[in-house]
């Protein structure tokens, strides 16, 4: 299918682990790794209800979670680890920061308030041995 954006071919790298079990379900010498009964692509909305199904059965109310939820969660993962910005909006492909920063903005919101309480805490830590 063709891309949404020109920025959107690219390389992403992967940890070693996640090569080697694709490796092993591509063993069937089929072209594609996860692909239907027709022999096609998977779409991402039989994905999502796959993945609901899923969930379903593990009684996990999830809603609204679709199969481009975990796009958002990885952006999560990767911020709370610190990784840069500039970093992960390359690896999503998008054409600039910008538009990282105003879809995920919201979770870097959540990361400065959680350092903001953070930094309290140390100056707690800190004010108490002024005190002494």
């Amino acid at each position: 299918m063709p891309l949404k954006t020109e920025s959107s071919n690219r390389d992403v790298p992967v940890p070693h682990y996640l090569i080697k079990d694709m490796q092993k379900l591509h063993s069937d010498g089929d072209e594609l790794i996860f692909y239907t009964q027709r022999n096609l692509p998977v779409s991402t909305s039989s994905a999502s209800r796959y993945t609901h199904r899923l969930l379903d059965k593990l009684k996990f109310n999830a809603d609204n979670f679709h199969f481009h939820s975990f796009r958002h969660s990885h952006v999560a993962l990767l911020l709370a680890n610190g990784v840069d910005i500039y970093a992960i909006s390359k690896r999503l492909g998008h054409n600039n920061i910008r538009t990282t920063m105003e879809i995920y903005s919201y979770l870097m919101d959540e990361k400065k308030d959680k350092e903001d309480k953070e930094d309290k805490k140390i100056l707690n830590v800190l004010n108490k041995l002024g005190n002494k």
